[in-house]
């Protein structure tokens, strides 16, 4: 049915914190235009949504921190952002607001738009199953639909008397329509076309990872975030210095999200090279330039090629994060860590309700991939992670059964179709001029 000409088009606020964020809302609004191309689109995001003709009113993507220590610095600007969303809430009156991860910042643009009377969808939604489930009042207070990503989480929210509606993640959909670059495959002696199909909703990616490759290939992922970088790539590289030790023939591939983050990567490498084996030579007695104390481990940076990283690695280590859904979803067995300060460790004991930090554990209820959240005292968590890597590298027999065992449980949660089901959500609420809430059950 064609638009009624006679009235404005119908206006979706957007408010995105965190460059995963930015990546599925970009296609959410690519679907959305592709039903409805006439529709309004702003709000807070990032340059990807921007392609997708999003009236960005502030790049907030730009701000993503995590940890009190990080964001007491940009208070001012949060609050700033925020007194901005709420005058434009106001003076703008969009149809429906749509908010996308960053809890601590859209909690406050929920409660704007409560109070102007428009309607709230939470899309990928915060995890309060796992760090604060006391926080579902402000869910049930400010947002009318949540939009669930994983069907514990919907069960999770449905049973706290939230209307929810389940969409599947989009991270499915993105391994499932991403084509890979067969040039790069191909420098790795990944030439086999594994392409992925979709059938009756669930990705299948065919699983040739049972075999440990001739030159096994380590895949690094540092985060998205610069703070995460920060706190967390100098461990990798650790690790990487650890594992090339043992087995100097690996190959190691940094996957980063940006050039300035290239640049960043490098740069502590160059830093943590220049100590390491600098020192080790200095040590050294006895002169011997082809050893391995002498030789650095075979590393490259890359950008845009997080899923050929992922696809080709034997093994992985990663900073917990979405993307750990990716690597679930190529059955590539990885160590997770995420390095925190003392205090935010103090605040995390205080509020996380759950024992895993990583999504694939979380789905599983179980530890499928070896997790550290690693504060104070690094060496244990370092020793520990080299241990699980280099036992698959060298067992093939462990490997094999991490692959099956991965394989067995993206069979289970890779549905395609998030973005599509998400859209027409959005559009329903639309339509309906309004949301109606479930009413409030007790948590």
């Amino acid at each position: 049915m064609p638009p009624d000409t006679d009235r404005p088009p119908m206006h979706v606020f957007i408010s995105v914190g965190e460059p995963s964020g930015d990546l599925h809302a970009s296609k959410l609004i690519a679907e959305l235009r592709r039903r409805r191309p006439e529709l309004q689109i702003s709000g807070f995001g990032g340059p990807l949504m921007e392609q997708q003709g999003f009236e960005n009113l502030f790049r907030l993507t730009d701000l993503a921190v995590m940890g009190i220590l990080l964001v007491l610095p940009l208070l001012g600007k949060f609050l700033r952002l925020l007194w901005q969303a709420r005058r434009y809430l106001r003076t703008e009156r969009p149809d429906l607001v749509v908010l996308v991860d960053c809890p601590g910042f859209n909690w406050w643009v929920a409660r704007f738009a409560r109070g102007a009377g428009i309607p709230v969808v939470y899309y990928l939604p915060p995890q309060l199953w796992a760090w604060g489930s006391w926080r579902i009042r402000r869910v049930r207070k400010y947002v009318d639909r949540v939009l669930a990503c994983l069907p514990f989480e919907f069960d999770w929210y449905r049973a706290r008397g939230v209307n929810a509606t389940y969409v599947g993640h989009p991270f499915f959909d993105d391994v499932a329509s991403r084509p890979l670059d067969h040039n790069f495959l191909d420098r790795f002696d990944r030439a086999v076309d594994r392409g992925s199909q979709v059938e009756d909703r669930v990705v299948r990616i065919p699983n040739l990872k049972s075999q440990i490759s001739d030159s096994p290939v380590v895949a690094i992922l540092p985060g998205s975030r610069n703070a995460e970088l920060d706190l967390n790539f100098d461990l990798q590289l650790e690790v990487v210095a650890r594992l090339h030790q043992q087995n100097p023939g690996l190959r190691f591939l940094v996957a980063c999200y940006k050039e300035s983050q290239r640049q960043t990567c490098e740069l502590h490498w160059r830093a943590f090279a220049e100590r390491r084996w600098s020192m080790e030579a200095a040590s050294d007695p006895v002169h011997r330039p082809s050893s391995t104390v002498h030789h650095r481990p075979a590393i490259e940076f890359h950008i845009g090629r997080t899923s050929e990283i992922i696809e080709v690695a034997d093994v992985c280590l990663m900073v917990s994060g979405s993307v750990s859904l990716e690597v679930l979803a190529r059955g590539t067995p990885a160590v997770v860590q995420f390095h925190i300060s003392r205090v935010d460790r103090l605040i995390g004991r205080l509020v996380l309700t759950c024992d895993y930090i990583s999504l694939p554990n979380l789905i599983a209820g179980r530890e499928v991939f070896p997790e550290f959240l690693i504060s104070g005292d690094v060496e244990p968590a370092l020793r520990e992670i080299t241990a699980a890597l280099h036992g698959w590298l060298v067992d093939p027999q462990a490997h094999r059964e991490k692959v099956a065992e991965l394989d067995e449980l993206r069979r289970q949660v890779c549905v395609a179709g998030a973005t599509q089901r998400a859209a027409e959500a959005i559009l329903e609420c639309l339509s309906a001029g309004a949301v109606t809430s479930t009413p409030a059950q007790a948590a």
